[in-house]
């Protein structure tokens, strides 16, 4: 522990995780994630908060889709504004879903080779119905079909402030 060092850890969840899809959805929380890093002008605001120090990270669980934000605590008041701002008023473009859509398809794969995921969503998809018992990632299938209304939709229905927990 250092000594006037001090670190904060953001994380802004938004119930609208996998449990939250329909069968032609699956994957769309996922998606979802990767596309909010996607902005207007060029990632300008993703590319300052981790020019300046902070990390930023992310990822998708059956209940919730989480961005977390780590830097000092004393620029935290400084980054948290810009943070926020990559997550409220998106414009989706079909050029960035086009290079997402292949990201998340490699991840897909990925999770394929690896022997604890795919334990995991084996469990889930024994012992629960649909909401729960699909993967994360979705399907190859589905992550091919999304375009950006599918985005849109999902976004206005399900990232809204109701549904947002910031901790």
């Amino acid at each position: 522990q250092f000594e006037g060092m001090n670190s904060a850890v953001i994380n802004l969840y938004f119930l609208a995780g996998s449990v939250n899809e329909s069968e032609k959805e699956h994957g769309l929380a996922h998606m979802l994630e990767h596309m909010l890093f996607k902005e207007k002008e060029s990632g300008s605001l993703l590319r300052n908060l981790e020019m300046k120090g902070a990390t930023v990270n992310a990822y998708t669980y059956k209940e919730y889709v989480c961005f977390e934000m780590g830097c000092l605590g004393s620029k935290l008041e400084e980054f948290l504004p810009d943070f926020l701002k990559l997550f409220f008023n998106p414009e989706f473009h079909e050029k960035d879903l086009r290079i997402e859509k292949r990201v998340v398809i490699q991840e897909i794969k990925e999770d394929k080779d690896d022997h604890e995921t795919e334990g995991l969503e084996f469990l889930f998809k024994k012992n629960f119905k649909r909401p729960l018992g699909h993967p994360i990632g979705g399907a190859i299938k589905n992550v091919n079909s999304f375009s950006t209304k599918d985005l849109n939709r999902y976004y206005n229905k399900l990232f809204t402030a109701d549904r947002m927990i910031l901790s």
